[in-house]
């Protein structure tokens, strides 16, 4: 383990005290010097880490999503065993997706503080607050195929409720395809991009986006009616990285079941967790508008719409609205 790797753990193990310099000198064998040397360098990582004559040094409550915070404690045996950190980044998703053309292994992550270019569906911009959110990428390599990708999508949110209700007891609503809400607002968006040959899946890049500690004021105005985060619905902040780690403990065990083909299993728990069954709507689909009550989801995550005229309606993709 690096020194300055140590120095950390070393704090962690005494966080909120303070620990003298020549204590930690003494226990890890290193200068003072080193020491001082390796606390700046834990700072510009964003670490916060007070220092005062004849006190020392004192680790603060921080929450950060390094590699080695995620790491520290993770629950998986192939998810985030790697993890691709960025402060600032363009999308993790077009991180992803350039890691998975030059074969990175599956479980792969990238995640970010923030993003320039951050995506939901049909190339929409998404809102990201740094510091507050979770903006993440995953790669993955299932043997499905093409027509059997769409189903990830719905994976992804069940995973992220899960995840959700685990850490706050909050438990979000998803929003076919690719959302979650709560309050009625969206507290959270998936992009599922694919690569595939003809018969074949190469690789999929599963993004996620949700916001956890955003501040109401942080919304731009264009967005702050429709949008939300766990912050303005309960008044409490959150720990990101347990949020992290618990959506990919459940992506996981979601995923294994979704590599053995058991569409139903999946679909069951995606009902559990959405209200929108019996629900009326009206779906954008290009130019065309379809009013009617969703009747159900099929296995392959097919949104089955009763319309007004009293035709059955099959929606594979569409931007929905509750009316």
């Amino acid at each position: 383990m690096k020194t300055r790797d140590l120095i950390l753990k070393f704090l962690k193990r005494n966080i909120d005290n303070w620990v003298s310099g020549e204590y930690i000198s003494k226990e890890l064998n290193v200068s003072r010097a080193a020491i001082s040397k390796h606390i700046s360098s834990l700072k510009k990582m964003g670490y916060i880490i007070e220092s005062l004559p004849r006190k020392g040094y004192s680790l603060k409550e921080s929450d950060l999503l390094l590699p080695d915070e995620i790491y520290d404690g993770l629950q998986t045996k192939t998810l985030g065993k790697k993890v691709v950190f960025f402060d600032e980044t363009d999308s993790t998703n077009i991180k992803a997706r350039d890691l998975a053309e030059e074969g990175a292994e599956e479980g792969t992550i990238v995640i970010a503080e923030s993003q320039t270019m951050g995506r939901g569906r049909k190339g929409r911009s998404w809102y990201t607050g740094k510091g507050s959110g979770i903006f993440l990428s995953l790669i993955l390599r299932p043997p499905l195929a093409p027509t059997e990708v769409a189903i990830t999508t719905l994976m992804t949110a069940i995973a992220m409720v899960e995840a959700v209700k685990s850490v706050t007891k909050v438990e979000p609503k998803i929003k076919w395809p690719n959302d979650l809400l709560l309050g009625g607002k969206k507290i959270c968006g998936i992009l599922t991009e694919v690569s595939t040959e003809m018969d074949s899946v190469n690789y999929i890049i599963v993004g996620i986006g949700i916001n956890i500690n955003t501040e109401a004021v942080s919304f731009p105005k264009e967005i702050k009616n429709i949008a939300t985060s766990l912050h303005i619905e309960t008044g409490e902040k959150f720990k990101r990285k347990l949020i992290t780690q618990s959506f990919l403990k459940s992506f996981e065990k979601l995923y294994n079941i979704l590599k053995n083909r058991n569409f139903n299993h999946i679909m069951k728990e995606w009902k559990k967790h959405s209200d929108m069954i019996g629900k009326r709507v009206e779906i954008e689909i290009f130019e065309r508008k379809i009013k009617g009550v969703v009747e159900d989801i099929e296995d392959d995550g097919v949104l089955r719409v009763c319309s007004d005229d009293g035709s059955i309606e099959r929606i594979i993709s569409g931007d929905i609205h509750f009316v």
